[in-house]
């Protein structure tokens, strides 16, 4: 995810899926699965033409229809392999790099009554009408064993640091003997 979030170019993201992770984090190796969906900003609306009376009707004008904007990449991330795909360029929202980690999710979840020994699947979504700020969705649910859980987990967690790309070792110096 850090990686796409880091090579966004003239995207944004748009959605962000987790399905059948486990409490330590990571994706079940069976039925895991990581999706990230891309779209692009919205076009801007056009200036106000300086040359229009005040209460005139305002021109509307169609953008240009642009094909490849309506293509948008979607990768997924399943059985240790990523796969790009193409889809639909439409958003409700643009979502943020994730500030919570999915063990700090999972961890608020367990606090409120999550099965710790289940599968979740995480939805990160965009904030909507007055809402503050995106919202991890967080469910759980076996139809056959009755078990249904649902939380929402505002995605306001405190930065964490990375641990640091390990240094390549250096060349140790040559020392030439000394011939006395």
């Amino acid at each position: 995810m850090k990686l796409t979030y880091d090579q966004l170019g003239s995207f944004r993201v748009a959605e962000l899926s987790l399905s059948y992770v486990r409490a330590d984090g990571e994706l079940h190796p069976t039925y895991g699965k990581a999706e990230i969906q891309l779209s692009r900003p919205p076009v801007p609306e056009p200036a106000d033409d300086p040359n229009r009376e005040i209460g005139a009707p305002v021109p509307t004008t169609p953008p240009p229809v642009d094909v490849s904007a309506t293509r948008c990449p979607k990768y997924v991330w399943s059985h240790g392999m990523r796969s790009n795909d193409e889809s639909f360029c439409m958003s409700i929202g643009e979502l943020s790099r994730p500030r919570c980690s999915v063990l700090e999710i999972w961890k608020r979840a367990i606090e409120a009554g999550a099965p710790p020994a289940g599968l979740a699947m995480l939805d990160l979504q965009a904030p909507v009408g007055d809402a503050v700020g995106q919202i991890w969705k967080f469910r759980i649910d076996d139809d056959p064993r009755n078990i249904h859980f649902a939380h929402d987990v505002p995605d306001t967690c405190e930065p964490t640091l990375e641990k640091p790309t390990p240094a390549l070792p250096t060349k140790p110096p040559i020392v030439k003997p000394n011939p006395y």
